[in-house]
């Protein structure tokens, strides 16, 4: 519900991003302090790697959580197993 501007004002301080696979990660064209981009992407999905490329030429950090989806990808629900995301992101601050 926010606005673009908005939308930019947040990721213009962000240091870390994260989303699904989808426009809202390319906010980190937009970000001053971003070092962190984190895609969520379907498990089976091995060909959708212009995030991590984008990333990779910007010199962020890239990481990746799978998950599963209940039809296609572009139009379904992405299904997180809530354990295993709350390990990810612990190792992830940890290592961080």
């Amino acid at each position: 519900e926010l606005s673009f501007k908005e939308q930019l004002n947040i990721s213009n301080n962000a240091e870390v991003i994260a989303g699904i696979h989808g426009a809202g990660l390319s906010h980190m064209f937009y970000s001053k302090n971003i070092k962190k981009l984190i895609e969520i992407r379907v498990s089976d999905d091995d060909k959708n790697n212009c995030f991590y490329s984008m990333a990779s030429s910007l010199n962020i950090d890239y990481y990746y959580f799978k998950c599963e989806c209940e039809g296609n990808p572009y139009h379904s629900d992405y299904i997180l197993n809530p354990e295993k995301l709350d390990k990810f992101l612990k190792s992830f601050i940890a290592n961080n």
